[in-house]
């Protein structure tokens, strides 16, 4: 099977191994022309920087950079609170929960706080 990348060809990357001649060479230059455009190429951030802040003289908590809905669980994973994200943004009025550890859900992705 042959490799074409640009002006650079090889038969198979097993040559890169075997070294000595200008095909093994040419094996090598393309394997490492292939490393060098995938580590050139943007990465695209998957997950979304979610912050929480919470306010405990107001009691309230509000979660930023979330789009969506945003749930609050307690710590045996019962629902307890759920809004739709709005301008990236959803308030949350806490004072009412009991002190304890709770699991906030956003874009996906699991958060533990402390009230």
């Amino acid at each position: 099977m042959a490799i074409i990348l640009d002006d650079l060809r090889a038969d198979a990357f097993t040559s890169v191994l075997q070294g000595g001649s200008q095909d093994h060479k040419t094996a090598f230059n393309l394997l490492e022309k292939l490393h060098n455009t995938v580590d050139t190429q943007p990465q695209e951030n998957t997950k979304k920087m979610i912050e929480l802040v919470i306010d405990e003289k107001t009691g309230t908590m509000v979660v930023s950079g979330a789009s969506g809905p945003v749930k609050i669980f307690n710590s045996s994973r019962k629902l307890l609170l759920i809004k739709t994200a709005q301008d990236k943004q959803a308030a949350f009025k806490i004072s009412h929960l009991k002190k304890g550890r709770y699991l906030l859900e956003a874009e996906h992705q699991f958060f533990e706080f402390v009230k």
